[in-house]
């Protein structure tokens, strides 16, 4: 069942942004404020529950006409793109150049993520691409002219 935030996605007119989950619509401001860019659409919801989901969002919104939106997956979700690019070439689909949006430690089995926030602050290393990352998903939601 969709939360509050996520059913709001019928009043939107367009410029939808997808990101895997909770925590990406939780950091991405931060790295607005650490860029002083402001991403130019509107998150959906608390993500869509995970990479391997992100198709089934798009696919509702290109069924409800929606023209213009943008997934955002985590580096090492890359292979996911191509795929998602030739079923929904009107959308625009990219990766962020970390395997996370945040620095995640090892735990037991899993190994240690470097994400694009470190201790809340972005990763210098990170820095040029995340801010072409941003300002190509504004261009693609900028009116066209």
């Amino acid at each position: 069942m969709l939360g509050l935030d996520a059913r709001e996605i019928f009043f939107q007119q367009d410029k939808i942004i997808l990101v895997e989950g909770q925590e990406d619509v939780v950091f991405y401001p931060d790295i607005e404020k650490e860029l002083g860019l402001k991403f130019e659409g509107t998150f959906f919801g608390w993500g869509v529950g995970g990479a391997h989901n992100m198709h089934v969002f798009a696919r509702l919104l290109a069924d409800l006409g929606f023209m213009k939106v943008v997934g955002i997956f985590d580096r090492d979700k890359e292979h996911i793109v191509k795929e998602l690019e030739r079923q929904f070439s009107g959308f625009l689909f990219l990766a962020i150049p970390a395997d996370d949006v945040r620095t995640k430690e090892a735990r037991g089995p899993t190994a240690q993520k470097i994400g694009l926030l470190d201790g809340g602050k972005l990763r210098f290393d990170f820095e040029k691409d995340t801010r072409e990352l941003v300002e190509r998903v504004n261009k693609y939601l900028s009116p066209d002219p």
